[in-house]
């Protein structure tokens, strides 16, 4: 068991996979967490939902090889990924349809960038146009060092790169959908293009798709609360994950009042903002240019990291 005395006090707000991946970590370097989630179930949108006795998955997520941070927080949790996660080579197979032809997109296990071109050339489904379509945007993305001046929406961005309406139906949209949980016509193009640059742009295991054999909550929220545990930390469902804390109950509005050193904020940019409006915290909620006014395709596929520092009342740092 850790000692946490000379740690600070840290209030992590939203137990979805980011609050448990920082309330974890914390935890481990020693500070007292408290994990607050007002839910009854920690994982935010990547968690089990039990439905007329079925454990379900909160809709597909897949991992990708390139998620290295992830997977080394996964087995610091003590979870094995090699039975956790089933690997697969980068894959997208689609049957045809009424709607449309369907692919057969599958890359072998060669050396990059060897592996996706020989999926290019192998590719049913795809047009001769569609092809060439893909080889220039990985080719002008490499170039442009996968970079934007200015971030818009993928699906912007798709047309920008002249991309065909097949090769968008077929690959790019369910690739966006699938990375970011989040639909084109908001994801931002630049963290799609980090997520191509991380997976298509780097070496052939990075491309991967990790298909999770447990239930979300499972592979990693149930886990960082069980690791947490070990810094005297309990769970109470519709409450608190947390250390020892002046406040410990069940509401966790009582946290405002509570002694803690900061608040680090992961929760969803709209999210956040509405609960520093009710809390009147107009200096925090100033300072951070996402909070006032929300721009969907820069910010609406990922979270709100926030570290509030509670003696001074301002913004210690903003991720």
């Amino acid at each position: 068991m850790a000692n946490t005395s000379g740690g600070k006090k840290i209030a992590v707000i939203g137990a979805g996979w980011a609050g448990c991946s920082a309330a974890a970590t914390l935890a481990k370097h020693g500070h007292q967490v408290t994990l607050i989630e007002a839910a009854r179930t920690l994982g935010g949108r990547a968690r089990r939902v039990d439905l007329h006795d079925y454990a379900l998955d909160n809709g597909q997520h897949i991992l990708l090889g390139a998620y290295s941070a992830t997977l080394a927080l996964i087995k610091t949790l003590g979870i094995n990924t090699s039975t956790a996660l089933l690997r697969l080579p980068l894959q997208m197979c689609y049957p045809a349809s009424g709607s449309g032809s369907g692919m057969h997109f599958v890359a072998p296990k060669l050396p990059a960038p060897l592996h996706l071109l020989v999926a290019l050339i192998k590719a049913k489904g795809l047009d001769r146009e569609d092809k060439l379509s893909l080889a220039r945007f990985s080719t002008t993305a490499r170039w442009m060092g996968w970079q934007l001046h200015q971030d818009c929406s993928v699906s912007e961005l798709l047309q920008r790169f002249d991309q065909t309406e097949k090769l968008c139906r077929l690959m790019w949209i369910p690739l966006c959908i699938a990375a970011l949980n989040t639909p084109p016509e908001t994801a931002s193009a630049q963290v799609f293009l980090n997520v191509l640059r991380d997976s298509l742009g780097a070496n052939r295991t990075a491309s991967d798709m990790l298909i999770p054999r447990v239930d979300l909550s499972g592979l990693l929220p149930e886990a960082a609360a069980s690791y947490i545990s070990n810094w005297q930390a309990t769970v109470r469902e519709q409450g608190i994950v947390g250390l020892t804390c002046s406040s410990a109950q069940n509401d966790p509005r009582a946290y405002r009042r509570s002694s803690v050193d900061y608040k680090a904020v992961c929760q969803l940019p709209s999210s956040a903002a509405n609960r520093f409006r009710r809390s009147a915290t107009r200096s925090l909620l100033w300072s951070t240019p996402m909070a006032d006014e929300v721009h969907p395709c820069k910010v609406s596929s990922g979270h709100c990291h926030h570290l509030e520092g509670g003696k001074r009342n301002s913004a210690a740092a903003s991720l």
